[in-house]
């Protein structure tokens, strides 16, 4: 049942559109922000929060999270401060079940994966034969497509010509730099972006490509990614602050990891890429083993020999997770503007939901502590713009007249203490309460979702117009 009245006073109001910060209330009516003022009187049927102490932001809109392997991921980004959230690479089939289980009233949207071998029959597709997938995809609900090149690369060619027939569909497109020629490193995303040949592109987690693998340091590598991104207006892209990566753990028929990331991870920390390479690995703890914890309704890292014993019971289809990322990388790629004082990199996202580092807040409210960044600009590059790229242009900043998408932050512990769904508490004291949601699509998916009465709305966002 929907709140119809919500007043929450005495908040640290915090608007991405404003450059400071006051102190005051806001009232909910409905789905809408209703009232916003400095004292706002209580009224008869007032559901009344006293938020003293606390941040009243903007729900986090998230552009790349992953949702469908794993049911909780929905209860992890709920109790994350998470109201908004894309998952960057979701089979239909998994993505309804998971939210039929463990929906937890959150807005989402999902990108079909080109997999070879799975979705397209193999690395060099011909362009009929990536049209056909990419249909398929939008039929089933998708609001686009993802090309995992990182872990499972296509051809130049064939990701060049997908880039493109998206861009006749106008539907979205997210890559995983990568291909058969160039790795996912640095090198791989200068060519993802040339590839793009000027058409609208989402560049999946820029920090993750700035390792220093490529004999430069991460700090160098950065600087590259800045650079790539600021010569294409055409590219919209998002990163992360977490140290550690999420890649699966699945093995070939020769005990030979089938992901390239995974392959990558093990070189990077000393360890062969193969099935005793993983077993060492996940002994020492440089490999974290994703366990799904059911009666918490979480994901997390079990100690080394009960990960390893889980990672064979289950014939090595687990997601793993190894601490690759450089903060030397991460932070100034979070913080660079362009002379104009805009941000190059659009959005701070977690690459998390069923992977444990959902941690926007945490860490970027580190960043605000320290001074690199205000707690406006925090909320701007974590809500406000991801919303905006996701076409949802009435919530992501705090307004009389916008969607009530809120979250109340604690900032002594960095964590989310309520959240609020359009006028709907989701999260309380980190409870999730809220069930169910909706989901965003293009007008090829909207039957989709009716077909199986789930809520669906169309979104058409300004950068793939």
């Amino acid at each position: 049942m929907a709140d119809d009245r919500l007043l929450l006073k005495n908040a640290v109001i915090v608007n991405p559109l404003q450059s400071s910060v006051f102190t005051g209330d806001l009232r909910v009516k409905g789905n809408v922000i209703e009232e916003v003022a400095e004292n706002i009187s209580e009224k008869n049927g007032d559901d009344v929060f006293d938020l003293s102490g606390k941040l009243l932001m903007p729900g986090l809109v998230d552009t790349h999270v992953h949702f469908s392997s794993c049911p909780d991921g929905h209860f992890m980004l709920a109790k994350a401060g998470v109201t908004s959230a894309l998952d960057m690479a979701g089979n239909p089939d998994e993505i309804i079940g998971g939210f039929m289980k463990r929906g937890s009233g959150l807005t989402l949207a999902f990108l079909y994966p080109l997999i070879p071998g799975e979705s397209i029959s193999g690395t060099s597709p011909s362009e009929d034969e990536l049209e056909k997938a990419i249909e398929y995809g939008l039929k089933n609900g998708a609001l686009g497509i993802k090309i995992v090149g990182g872990h499972y690369p296509l051809g130049r060619d064939a990701t060049r010509n997908a880039i493109r027939i998206a861009r006749k569909k106008n539907c979205w497109i997210a890559v995983h730099a990568g291909t058969l020629e160039t790795p996912g490193n640095i090198r791989g995303m200068e060519e993802l972006v040339q590839l793009a040949e000027g058409n609208p592109l989402h560049v999946a987690h820029v920090n993750s490509y700035c390792r220093g693998t490529e004999g430069r340091s991460p700090l160098e590598e950065a600087q590259r990614a800045i650079d790539a991104l600021k010569k294409a207006p055409n590219c919209h892209s998002e990163s992360y602050l977490a140290l550690i990566n999420g890649t699966s753990g699945r093995l070939d028929e020769n005990g030979i990891p089938k992901s390239e990331v995974t392959k990558r991870s093990l070189l990077h920390g000393g360890y062969t890429a193969d099935a005793e390479g993983i077993k060492k690995a996940i002994l020492s703890g440089w490999a974290k083993v994703n366990y799904h914890d059911q009666k918490k309704h979480e994901v997390v890292f079990p100690e080394p020999a009960e990960a390893l014993d889980f990672y064979m019971k289950l014939n090595t289809d687990v997601r793993l997770s190894f601490p690759v990322n450089s903060p030397v990388s991460a932070i100034p790629i979070a913080l660079a503007k362009d002379e104009k004082g805009k941000f190059i990199v659009d959005a701070l996202s977690t690459d998390g939901g069923e992977i444990p580092r959902n941690i926007t807040l945490k860490q970027g409210l580190c960043l605000v502590n320290f001074g690199a960044m205000t707690i406006n600009e925090l909320a701007y590059k974590a809500s406000l713009a991801p919303a905006r790229m996701l076409g949802l242009n009435d919530r992501g900043y705090i307004a009389e007249g916008g969607i009530a998408d809120l979250i109340a932050v604690n900032p002594l512990t960095s964590q989310a203490e309520l959240s609020i769904v359009e006028g709907q508490i989701i999260m309380r004291d980190g409870n999730v309460c809220g069930k169910g949601g909706n989901f965003l699509t293009t007008h090829n998916g909207k039957e989709f979702f009716s077909s199986k009465s789930i809520a669906g709305r169309t979104t058409e966002p300004d950068w793939l117009k």
